[in-house]
């Protein structure tokens, strides 16, 4: 952030932090360090918008598991099939 504008000017922050998609987070970490500063800044109020997530269909998933290796394919199929974690299948090889 600070590449893109200058930290003493609260207002040329708010103006960046309009294109952050982690604009809460970083809009708390800078009224903390303005707040350490003693410098004036009124924190701009955001809203989270709820997404759902990503989730592919079964022909992109056979895709992916196409193009890997064959130790990785076959983690990726076992993990498509079973629904168990990853960390449950390593420990299974």
């Amino acid at each position: 952030m600070s590449k893109s504008s200058k930290l003493d000017s609260p207002e040329e922050i708010k103006a960046a932090l309009s294109t952050n998609s982690t604009k809460k987070l970083a809009c708390d970490i800078l009224a903390d360090n303005y707040r350490y500063r003693q410098t004036l800044f009124n924190k701009p109020r955001y809203e989270r918008i709820e997404k759902l997530p990503f989730i592919p269909l079964e022909n992109e998933i056979d895709l992916l598991i196409g193009g890997c290796s064959p130790k990785t394919s076959t983690v990726l199929q076992t993990l498509k099939e079973t629904g168990a974690r990853i960390g449950e299948i390593w420990e299974l090889i």
